[in-house]
Formats: C-alpha cells, structure tokens, sequence
C-alpha cells in the first residue's frame, strides 16, 4: 500500500500541536509571571526590600520598588506584601491572574506610624 505524500503532511501537521503540546509540561496548570510597583501612599515613592507573595510565590521589590514573580498560578490568588515600617491596607487581598503575564499596577502601602494611618489620610 502506498500512502499519497498529501496525506502525510495532512497527518504530521495536524498531529504535531498534540505531540508538541504532550511533551514539556502542556497540560500542566497555567501560570504567569507577575510584575508590578510598590509604592508608599503618602507621596507616591517607591518602597524597595518589600516582600510580594501571590499565590504561594515570593520575591523582594528593587531599589524602585518593582517586582517580577515568575510561575505563579493562574485564577484568583491571594495577594501579600510586607516591608518594615509599612501596612497594607484592606489586607488580605485577592487578585486575578491570567495565564502568560499579568500586570498589577502599583500596590501601595501605607507608613504604619504604630498602627495609625496620617492625618487627613483616606483609610
């Protein structure tokens, strides 16, 4: 029996997203990596060494209080962020994840000055 060249190429091309899409992981769970800034409330600066965990996943802010976490699970996943000297408001938080990359956009903290937000502060 022989097997037309059209068909072969047919098959391989339809077949090859399930082969590439079984080896390495395709039908893991969806992740993203995340990135954003946090910054502290009263006049907008940066806040660097804070710790950022979502979902289980942890890194530390740079001296211009951005972050990048890479793997963190897709859906909705409680969100952290400590640093000395500073409070999150509202805590805890949750946010939506979505597969491939998401970008939260500042995530601001407020001076905790022994627990007491500043005069005239909105929280």
């Amino acid at each position: 029996m022989r097997i037309h060249p059209h068909f072969f190429v047919t098959f391989v091309a339809c077949l090859l997203p399930v082969l590439v899409a079984g080896c390495g992981g395709g039908g893991g769970p969806a992740t993203a990596t995340v990135t954003g800034r946090v910054l502290e409330a009263t006049d907008g600066a940066a806040v660097p060494a804070a710790t950022v965990r979502i979902g289980g996943i942890s890194g530390a802010t740079d001296a211009g209080g951005a972050f990048q976490l890479a793997g963190v699970p897709a859906g909705e996943q409680p969100l952290t962020v400590s640093a000395s000297g500073y409070t999150l408001v509202g805590a805890p938080l949750k946010v939506q994840i979505t597969p491939g990359r998401t970008n939260l956009a500042a995530i601001v903290l407020v001076p905790s000055e022994g627990g007491m937000a500043p005069p005239g502060a909105p929280w």
